[in-house]
């Protein structure tokens, strides 16, 4: 009698997705191929391609399922415009971090599907909001993404997993630094203050980004007015 084959579940987007993501986090983007994902699941691998159409699609679901956890809702009206800032890039770093293998594809990775750029769009509706003009509010969604990304990437780093704590990006990029060759400067800086965890760390470099745009805007300064074509103005 021919012995009767294991019978796996239908495939579906949430069978793909979770499998991707646990390929993801044991280890990182490389190893999400679609060679790779059809093993997860049991499946042949030319069957996938009627769910995914390629790996870049792939990707994008698994950052679609990364950046869709993340819940950037409504303030009061009494909340500041930096306490606004701050609050929704927390909120975007934390959902980063509970993927930290993912945060450099997504810092270096195009936003283009719907679940990707509704984050961009919460982020804006900040700076809009708050009376930046269009040039102003893209400059100010540049910067704080940049920032963003680039702290949390960092931090993301040092972490083997989405439970360990993040480590600063000064301190942990010389723990391992002969202190003899350190200037006598930093040395001390080190010697002598506190260690600042990670999630300190984001949220000082946060306010303060979020304050300096404000007061840019305020004063006029944020983006120059408009003018002849040859004065090298923002455009």
């Amino acid at each position: 009698m021919t012995p009767r084959r294991t019978a796996h579940p239908p495939l579906t987007r949430e069978r793909i997705v979770t499998a991707a993501m646990g390929i993801l986090d044991d280890d990182g983007v490389e190893a999400c191929s679609m060679r790779r994902l059809a093993v997860a699941l049991g499946v042949d691998a030319s069957s996938l391609y009627y769910h995914v159409q390629d790996r870049a699609a792939l990707l994008d679901l698994i950052v679609d399922e990364i950046l869709g956890g993340i819940e950037l809702t409504a303030h009061a009206p009494s909340t500041t415009f930096v306490d606004q800032v701050v609050a929704a890039s927390v909120e975007y770093r934390r959902a980063l971090l509970r993927h930290p293998r993912a945060v450099a594809l997504i810092a270096v990775r195009p936003l283009h599907t719907p679940a990707q750029l509704r984050v961009i769009e919460a982020l804006s509706r900040i700076f809009t909001g708050s009376g930046f003009s269009p040039v102003e509010a893209l400059i100010a969604l540049d910067s704080c993404g940049m920032t963003i990304l680039g702290l949390t990437n960092m931090h993301a780093a040092g972490l083997s997993g989405p439970t360990d704590e993040p480590p600063t990006a000064v301190q942990d990029a010389v723990d391992d630094h002969d202190a003899e060759g350190l200037s006598p400067e930093f040395a001390r800086l080190l010697a002598e203050a506190d260690r600042v965890d990670g999630d300190l760390e984001f949220e000082r470099a946060l306010r303060a980004l979020a304050t300096g745009l404000l007061t840019l805007h305020e004063t006029g300064t944020l983006a120059p007015a408009r003018s002849g074509p040859d004065d090298g103005g923002l455009r």
